[in-house]
């Protein structure tokens, strides 16, 4: 299988309080982070009992998968929700993999269809983030970000929590590592008050620029490394997601509005020092990219 990229690391932001860095994962192997945990995840996998793989998605997940599947030459089907973007459907569909994306409203319905097809197919089920592998897999992100530079705080998007479960198991030199939520479905916070996984309703994902990170219920393997760090969350709008991402535009990064999330949270927040933010994925609809761009001029 083909290997990660080591993305590059790049100053987006300096005054004499603090200095903002990019992981920039829009440069990654399906120009998102996930590809990282699927490798670690199938590479360690025996394959001889299973005809192929099948996972649930909100689309970057899911492109990787068909990558390392592709890479295999064995069978791979995804499931997504139907309001998961054009981009990332036609990314999963190049390589390969056979989609399925009718009438499924969000990842949650998505999962148990996946995992119940997983058994009646031998399919092994690749979690998107609620597994060992796949978040020590992600932890090589933090591996590279800090060999030359430790960081005061490291601002993480949440989703599942698989990227910021792996920014608490690698911890050093990271500073004050902080989850990032949409406030429109902050599952990690409600959770974290609650101090039992809670499900985070949201009527629909449709319409919003940030659907990499909306899920109804974090992983359990998450919220345990959650709890035991007594993560910090901090919430972003979908407004200022929009001016992160044309922010990130202006320096050469197109960013998702899950990528962007945890730039927006950085450039808000009153933390001093260097100060890292992972921009987590970059596969963004350009129609939809434009008309953020464009809003800025009205």
């Amino acid at each position: 299988m083909i290997a990660p990229i080591e993305t590059p690391l790049i100053l987006l932001y300096e005054d004499q309080a603090k200095r903002i860095f990019a992981k920039d994962e829009t440069k990654q192997i399906s120009n998102a982070f996930k590809y990282r945990g699927v490798l670690n995840k199938m590479q360690c996998t025996d394959f001889s009992s299973y005809r192929g793989v099948i996972t649930a998605s909100t689309g970057n997940h899911g492109t990787s998968v068909a990558i390392a599947a592709e890479s295999l030459g064995i069978p791979c089907v995804v499931v997504v929700p139907e309001s998961v973007p054009v981009c990332k459907k036609q990314n999963i569909t190049r390589h390969g993999a056979m989609l399925l994306d009718k009438s499924m409203k969000s990842y949650e319905e998505c999962k148990n269809i996946a995992m119940a097809l997983s058994k009646e197919k031998a399919f092994l089920y690749i979690p998107s983030f609620d597994d060992h592998l796949i978040i020590a897999g992600h932890q090589h992100i933090f591996e590279e970000a800090t060999k030359s530079i430790s960081f005061d705080a490291c601002f993480c998007p949440v989703g599942g929590g698989g990227l910021v479960a792996a920014a608490i198991r690698h911890k050093s030199n990271l500073g004050q590592i902080v989850g990032v939520e949409w406030d429109q479905c902050p599952a990690m916070k409600r959770s974290l008050e609650a101090g039992k996984r809670v499900v985070s309703m949201l009527n629909s994902s449709e319409g919003s620029i940030c659907e990499g990170i909306v899920v109804s219920q974090v992983g359990e393997i998450p919220f345990q490394y959650a709890c035991e760090y007594s993560l910090p969350v901090t919430l972003v709008s979908e407004q200022e997601i929009k001016n992160a991402i044309r922010e990130l535009y202006r320096q050469n990064i197109i960013a998702e509005g899950a990528g962007a999330a945890s730039f927006a949270a950085a450039m808000k927040s009153e933390r001093v020092g260097n100060i890292l933010c992972t921009i987590s994925g970059g596969n963004i609809d350009r129609a939809l990219l434009a008309e953020i761009l464009r809003s800025e001029l009205q």
